[in-house]
């Protein structure tokens, strides 16, 4: 009896153990800075890396787990590919020294990126072979399928998909960090 059982319980753990994935690892070494959410509901979350660069950064998070793919090395921002998720290391904009990784699943991707972004880095086929950009003219329209990452191409944050904000930021409304610190509220 024991043996029967152990086997299905090393399985188990095996499975929680390995099952973290790469955006566990990145939560355990960096801190959080924010999390996108998009109308329905898929977050894309984003770390801050302290005085480091791009391409060290990402070289980090392929050698813990290599990616499907990883775009060429550039100062300002590269995208590394996995199946479930899009991994984007970008320099931040307001603290040049630092260094953004966000972690955008798969669901995320598919509702919120627009598929050339990927043609920038020379990933479009892969991204199409994983991720279905099959939206409507309507969810076009709408907002939906024109992020490309927290900092976005021109360098400017992008702190909403559609008409939601951030953890951080409120909606498309508010230009100012919600909260009011230590000793606000009501």
């Amino acid at each position: 009896m024991k043996g029967k059982l152990l086997f299905p319980l090393a399985g188990l753990l095996l499975f929680i153990l390995s099952g973290c994935g790469h955006t566990s690892v990145i939560a355990d070494e960096y801190p959080l800075e924010d999390i996108v959410t998009s109308e329905n509901g898929d977050e894309s979350t984003v770390y801050r890396v302290a005085n480091d660069s791009v391409p060290a950064v990402a070289d980090e998070i392929n050698r813990k787990n290599e990616a499907l793919e990883m775009s060429e090395e550039q100062e300002d921002r590269m995208v590394l590919v996995y199946e479930e998720e899009v991994i984007q290391v970008m320099q931040d904009s307001d603290r040049p020294e630092d260094v953004l990784v966000e972690t955008s699943s798969k669901a995320f991707v598919e509702q919120n990126y627009d598929p050339n972004f990927f043609a920038i880095y020379g990933m479009a086929r892969l991204a199409g072979d994983l991720f279905s950009f099959n939206r409507t003219d309507e969810e076009q329209s709408s907002g939906g399928g024109f992020y490309g990452g927290y900092v976005n191409t021109s360098g400017n944050y992008t702190k909403q998909t559609g008409n939601d904000g951030s953890i951080r930021y409120g909606s498309t409304g508010s230009n100012g960090v919600r909260g009011g610190g230590p000793g606000a509220g009501k």
